[in-house]
């Protein structure tokens, strides 16, 4: 049985953005510090330093290219980004878990948070 509650609408005019932010405007920072939204899992240290780890060979790579220049500014964008613990972790695995060229680039990081 198929049934159709809503049709296609984009996802900013739908029902479940209408639910999703009257959940989060009630909720507010206690859905994650209370545990209903997990993200112990993507936002750890081990996941962020990772991350950070590629985004400085992705660079490494760009600037032996010519594609972004040696001091150039490098933007990230994270979407979704709750608490802001991943943006922490990764800000923290560059300054310490990436060498000499992990800082560096911490230099000159600019790290855009969205949620």
């Amino acid at each position: 049985m198929e049934l159709e509650i809503e049709g296609p609408v984009p996802y900013d005019q739908s029902a479940i953005w209408r639910i999703h932010d009257a959940y989060y405007s009630e909720r507010g920072v206690a859905a994650w510090t209370n545990g209903d939204v997990p993200y112990a899992a993507t936002s750890n240290s081990g996941v962020a330093r990772q991350h950070a780890r590629l985004l400085v060979e992705l660079v490494r790579e760009l600037v032996e290219d010519e594609v972004l220049g040696p001091d150039e500014p490098v933007t990230v964008l994270e979407v979704g980004s709750g608490l802001g613990s991943f943006c922490m972790n990764f800000v923290d695995a560059l300054a310490h878990g990436c060498g000499d060229e992990g800082r560096a680039l911490a230099g000159r990081l600019r790290y855009l948070l969205s949620d």
